[in-house]
């Protein structure tokens, strides 16, 4: 559909190159990096930074292994819970590709990596450069860079923006230095410290606090595993009254799962690595579809906004119900989706049944989950075709909403496509009184 660059920044936005909190966060960095503090702990062997405005970050430091060089900084008991998501993955190799996507997006914290000049984006590498070149600071070794991330749960890895972000990962950054120098300098094992392995991130682990002069050494109990919780939404009461007015009819399987293609602009465009770099990170939108069991045909799909919410999906739903009728059955196969569904089908008296599989939702995420692995051009080339297909069918055309069918002419005039493609489609709109 053509490079789009809705919520795209056309001059990429620097951050703060040249100001003080950047300077400081690079020194920290390459701090870090001469101390190898990596080769001291492993990744199971965490602490925790209370940071001057009262802030817990948990840290997490890889390296020992020799495959990647970093240091991670969950932020607050979510952070820390989201670092549990990522050791929890025993059945990872189970899964789709959604979900080992959604797995590895689920972290919440800010890192420092250490990788080469061309892995890093347009505005790391201006700034930098701009450091170096102001310090004098040669960059040596196959991983000299550092690689400063805000990682947000279903976001792209992404630049540093907020102010708060930077100050946390400075204090971390200072903090993990305090410990590689009391390893080096006390020449001890880390357990004598108390760093100890803790694979299930359970009990204590030591705490180090920021004072004016230093730190000090504490001991902090990690908090507990929480419940999992998944978004229910409701109808508002004049849409359950008027959807309960719709006539009953088959049954549906419903689904939400992560699209593994990111966008950006509110979800108006797809991001492809290589892409002008928007100022805010992609998102990876949630799908939520309907799938009528009987014919197995797609009945709709809606995709979440940035900010994530599910509740922005009923509209979806509403739209959707009222287009095709309340089926008297809806089947789902995960707790996620069972949540989504369990409000507002309990206003409608559409019964919900959980089946451990349901054939037609997965061949249709199957589907979906192999398109969205495409290029640009291959998806583009596959929709024109699929759409090309179905009018040859008299009734699709008409039977489309006012928004698809403005949809295809956008297409129509974006892209190449065949004279008769565009002349149906044009006339269709022409005929509503829509152009």
């Amino acid at each position: 559909m053509g490079k789009k660059t809705l919520g795209i920044e056309k001059n990429n936005k620097r951050i703060d190159d040249g100001t003080q909190l950047m300077d400081e966060l690079f020194d920290a960095a390459f701090e870090y990096k001469e101390l190898k503090l990596w080769k001291e702990l492993w990744d199971d062997q965490i602490f925790a930074v209370r940071c001057r405005d009262g802030t817990t970050l948990y840290a997490c430091v890889m390296g020992k292994n020799g495959e990647y060089t970093a240091i991670a900084f969950y932020i607050g008991a979510e952070g820390l819970d989201t670092m549990r998501n990522m050791r929890d993955s025993a059945a990872f190799l189970f899964l789709d590709a959604s979900e080992r996507l959604e797995i590895m997006l689920c972290q919440d914290c800010l890192s420092c990596s250490f990788d080469s000049m061309d892995a890093l984006r347009p505005t790391e590498k201006a700034q930098l450069r701009n450091y170096c070149k102001r310090k004098g600071r040669k960059l040596r070794g196959a991983n000299a860079c550092p690689h400063l991330e805000r990682y947000l749960p279903n976001h792209v890895p992404w630049n540093i923006r907020e102010e708060q972000d930077k100050q946390h990962l400075l204090e971390g950054l200072r903090a993990a230095c305090t410990v590689a120098k009391a390893l080096q300098e006390r020449g001890v094992e880390a357990e004598t410290l108390g760093f100890f392995g803790n694979p299930e991130l359970e009990g204590s682990c030591p705490l180090l606090v920021a004072e004016d002069e230093g730190w000090s050494w504490q001991k902090t109990e990690l908090p507990e595993e929480p419940e999992s919780f998944y978004e229910s939404p409701t109808l508002t009461e004049l849409e359950a009254k008027r959807l309960k007015q719709r006539k009953s009819r088959g049954s549906w399987a419903m689904g939400v799962f992560l699209m593994p293609r990111p966008v950006v602009g509110g979800g108006e465009a797809a991001y492809e690595p290589g892409d002008e770099e928007p100022y805010n990170a992609p998102f990876y939108p949630f799908m939520l579809c309907a799938i009528d069991i009987t014919s197995g045909m797609s009945v709709f799909h809606e995709l979440t906004s940035e900010e994530g919410s599910f509740r922005g999906l009923m509209q979806g739903v509403v739209k959707a119900i009222g287009k095709h009728g309340c089926p008297a059955t809806i089947q789902v196969q995960d707790e996620r989706t069972e949540a989504f569904c369990k409000a507002w089908t309990g206003q409608l008296g559409i019964r919900l049944q959980f089946q451990d599989e349901i054939p037609a939702l997965e061949d249709f995420k199957e589907k979906v989950l192999l398109f969205a692995e495409k290029d640009e051009g291959e998806a583009e080339a596959e929709i024109l075709q699929e759409i090309s297909e179905a009018m040859d069918d008299p009734e699709y055309l008409p039977g489309l909403e006012d928004e698809d069918l403005m949809m295809l002419c956008m297409l129509a005039e974006q892209v190449s496509v065949p004279e008769q493609f565009k002349s149906k489609v044009m006339k269709e709109a022409r005929r509503r009184g829509l152009i």
